[in-house]
């Protein structure tokens, strides 16, 4: 394992997959929040804290994980009240009520956010590649049925990711430029998707 501080406000921690199996957990493991994982998350968070010299002292802490193309598993620890501020403030609907854009690098790294948000009721998905560009964009829109676990479903999914602009411009420039892969039901599509298919992704691989 490989504990670093980026800065002040966030460290970031290699899980080797030698690391996960000395525990006997899987890849699924984590991103599924079992028990037992997230017990070890606990532990990592609690060590990393103590060697970097990490004081927590913000009112905002956000983790992400991301699987890389060994298998290890980067985790990033950050603290940032003006973070917490940007996504209140995008739960609130300032750029556009009820619709909302993040993005990733891959769509290996899209997999785990889409798990998170499995069976959330009213919630309408879809997702787009970049033009000329390995990148993809996942976008949530409150349905009919949606109630307040939108919200809620909006703020897993930023553990995973940024949010961008979700203005008009932007969602019609996707709509005209970027490729659909997925749409409608697409974070129910890609969190059925198994690791296979999300070690493929980080190959270059498109999950169709």
């Amino acid at each position: 394992m490989k504990i670093r501080k980026i800065n002040d406000t966030t460290i970031n921690c290699i899980i080797t997959q030698d690391d996960l199996k000395e525990k006997g957990i899987n890849l699924s493991d984590l991103f599924d929040r079992k028990k037992e994982a997230v017990a070890f998350i606990r532990e990592i968070v609690a060590k990393a804290v103590k060697t970097a010299n990490f004081q927590a002292q913000s009112e905002y802490t956000s983790m992400r994980l991301s699987i890389l193309p060994d298998k290890s598993v980067s985790l990033t620890i950050s603290q940032d009240p003006s973070e917490s501020q940007r996504i209140t403030s995008a739960a609130e609907g300032l750029q556009n009520p009820g619709q909302f854009i993040f993005e990733f690098h891959s769509i290996g790294d899209m997999i785990p956010a889409c798990r998170q948000i499995r069976g959330t009721k009213g919630l309408i998905s879809d997702v787009y590649q970049l033009p000329g560009e390995d990148r993809y964009c996942l976008v949530l829109k409150r349905g009919e049925a949606a109630g307040a676990e939108f919200e809620a479903s909006v703020l897993r999914v930023n553990e995973f990711a940024g949010i961008r602009r979700s203005d008009h411009g932007t969602i019609q420039y996707l709509r005209e430029h970027a490729k659909l892969i997925a749409g409608n039901n697409a974070a129910e599509l890609l969190s059925s998707l198994d690791d296979a298919v999300t070690d493929l992704s980080h190959d270059g691989s498109e999950a169709q």
